[in-house]
């Protein structure tokens, strides 16, 4: 049984480090940065399907695949495109 008065997961608001990094003020709870993500998911990989003539060899490349990850993430994060430092 759920809790009538419990908010659901997405509701909750960000914590501060949670929103370190972000590159959108207008994020402040789960369901914005859900949002956000998916619709620079969705354009990333409409970027990935205009490229599917490449090589293999050249989309497993780590060029592309930091390519990759900064236009999937790259309106959401400042760290996009970047490996992670922690």
């Amino acid at each position: 049984m759920t809790d009538l008065f419990q908010e659901p997961e997405d509701a909750r608001p960000l914590e501060p480090q949670e929103r370190e990094g972000l590159l959108q003020t207008w994020i402040t709870h789960r369901r914005d940065l859900n949002e956000a993500e998916e619709e620079n998911i969705v354009d990333g990989a409409a970027w990935a399907l205009g490229r599917r003539r490449l090589p293999l060899e050249r989309m497993l490349s780590e060029d592309f695949m930091r390519m990759l990850h900064k236009r999937m993430f790259g309106d959401v994060w400042q760290c996009a495109g970047t490996f992670r430092a922690t």
